[in-house]
């Protein structure tokens, strides 16, 4: 039988010589300054809490797992797009990007996004590649609420479609033009919408069944295919890198992700920073189950009794380690020992104040141990912090000594009359008894 259908008003090579004439010369130029412009300054890497370091080659390794929004809450959506004169897609990349931006508090989200690009009728039903990639900015502030969210995207989103022909691979070109093997450039997050009704293919003779499968693929670290089931369900499937994500990780931030969608569903004028992410159970798990670290001291009195009581048990294991530096639990006692009766010898008493003012590191833990071995109470003070501000603790504490060191000492540009210096004071210090 010959076929009897419709001539195209356009052939796919007619559409190719259009699109290469198109983007020559003045056009091409205005529209990567376009994007230029709108992408300056953001953030190219989405900083994700992964709970492993990124390898040094992409694997391409992933798993999936899915979320299933039910028809009221789609309905909802739906809604509260249609009052804001938004789309679905719209609200829906404003939920994306506020979800990752909890995550990582970066000022500015990239997320990649396809879009058909067949804006023009004539290429409606011609069959061919049209898809490309745009580059989606959502900008944050601290007072940023959902609904501003919205807007903005809105009018980002408008803007990239009278933009959408230039190809992603010439932005990659002009905007990254050093590229690593183990990161996609740009963005590492990407978003899928997917909203092309399903057309369901009836031969005679044969039965069809829709089967959906992991592919073990991940293209990106994440990403979310969107799209309206047949039964007005809503469904988020998240594709991520399986080297860099666990499965109990993804889980947990699809329950985040569904609690945010609640809550801005009830309060879209809540700002991004104050939307609940955790519910209640995982907020029992966090403050309650995983602060259950109470331990039997037995018969210890004190902290530094009890810490001897482990000296005696295992002398030779790691106490405290820090940026390559360690000390075992005997020599960690034998030098909070020595800084003690060095204290004692300076005049410290029983009950006294002692300033503790030290960068992070073992010496630390010297310090506070060997201010407790000398009967006295220990007051951590930071050394990031204001001079100004720890002039005036250092003076409203009234502490008898402060155990710091010297680089930390002329820093602080404050009088420190009776400061014992771990550096500066090592030779005094080696000389007390262990």
């Amino acid at each position: 039988q010959v076929p009897d259908l419709p001539e195209l008003p356009l052939q796919y090579v007619e559409y190719a010589q259009w699109q290469r004439e198109y983007l020559s010369g003045a056009v091409l130029s205005e529209e990567v300054a376009y994007w230029k412009e709108k992408l300056a300054g953001a953030q190219t890497i989405l900083d994700l809490p992964f709970d492993r370091r990124r390898p040094s080659n992409h694997s391409w390794r992933g798993k999936t797992e899915e979320l299933v929004f039910d028809s009221q809450t789609l309905g909802r959506l739906k809604g509260f797009a249609q009052k804001e004169g938004a789309t679905l897609f719209m609200v829906s990349l404003s939920a994306f990007n506020a979800w990752l931006w909890r995550y990582t508090m970066q000022n500015s989200i990239l997320v990649g996004s396809p879009t058909a690009a067949r804006s023009h009728s004539e290429i409606e039903n011609l069959i061919g590649f049209f898809v490309n990639t745009l580059v989606f900015r959502a900008d944050f502030s601290e007072k940023l609420t959902f609904r501003e969210l919205v807007r903005q995207t809105r009018g980002l989103a408008l803007e990239a479609y009278s933009h959408q022909y230039v190809p992603f691979e010439k932005l990659v070109e002009e905007l990254v033009p050093q590229r690593s093997i183990n990161i996609a450039p740009l963005f590492q997050a990407m978003f899928i919408f997917q909203n092309i009704p399903k057309q369901i293919f009836q031969i005679s003779g044969l039965e069809m069944e829709e089967i959906t499968f992991d592919t073990g693929i991940a293209k990106f670290d994440l990403t979310a295919e969107v799209f309206e089931d047949d039964d007005k369900t809503f469904h988020w499937r998240f594709e991520y890198n399986s080297d860099l994500f666990d499965q109990t990780t993804v889980s947990a931030f699809l329950d985040h992700f569904r609690n945010l969608v609640s809550a801005v569903l009830e309060d879209p004028d809540l700002p991004v920073d104050k939307i609940p992410l955790i519910g209640a159970r995982e907020r029992n798990q966090i403050l309650i189950e995983l602060n259950r670290t109470d331990a039997d001291l037995g018969q210890a009195s004190s902290i530094q009794s009890a810490f001897q009581k482990q000296v005696d048990r295992t002398p030779d294991s790691i106490a405290v380690s820090y940026q390559g530096k360690s000390l075992s639990y005997v020599r960690l006692n034998r030098q909070a020992n020595r800084l003690a009766h060095y204290l004692i010898r300076r005049g410290v008493q029983p009950g006294d104040r002692v300033g503790v003012l030290l960068e992070r590191s073992p010496e630390t833990f010297v310090a506070l141990l060997g201010v407790l071995k000398a009967g006295a109470v220990y007051v951590p003070l930071d050394p990031s912090y204001p001079a100004k501000w720890l002039s005036f603790v250092l003076e409203d504490s009234q502490l008898r000594e402060v155990v710091t060191n010297r680089t930390t000492k002329i820093n602080l540009k404050a009088e420190l009359p009776n400061a014992v210096a771990l550096d500066a004071d090592n030779e005094g210090i080696s000389r007390e008894s262990d």
